[in-house]
């Protein structure tokens, strides 16, 4: 497999799931296993890039956190948490084109 491939789904896999376990508080544990998928995917890359990985990441989930702790209703997102989810995916898809797009380390 490319290593360009190889970064880009382990930055989608960490990205995506931050995002989407960040926001209900049952899935807070499953969210720190994103944290091997973006280490190795920061490993892949080149260290601009791997810098902006790590922001990105961080955004994403404290963004996640955020909505998920203003917008849950008996344990699950509202409508409207699960549509402010929905717009963190164009920059998660942006990131994710950014490191494949990246000369790998």
């Amino acid at each position: 497999m490319n290593k360009s491939v190889a970064s880009s789904l382990l930055a989608m896999h960490a990205l995506g799931n931050v995002a989407a376990f960040l926001s209900n508080p049952a899935y807070y544990a499953w969210a720190t296993f994103s944290v091997l998928s973006l280490a190795i995917c920061c490993f892949l890359v080149d260290k601009q890039v791997a810098r902006l990985v790590v922001l990105a990441y961080l955004a994403i989930g404290l963004y996640s956190f955020i909505v998920g702790m203003a917008f849950s209703e008996h344990g699950q997102l509202s409508g409207l948490g699960v549509f402010a989810i929905a717009l963190v995916f164009p920059p998660v898809f942006y990131m994710v084109y950014r490191v494949y797009s990246s000369k790998s380390g």
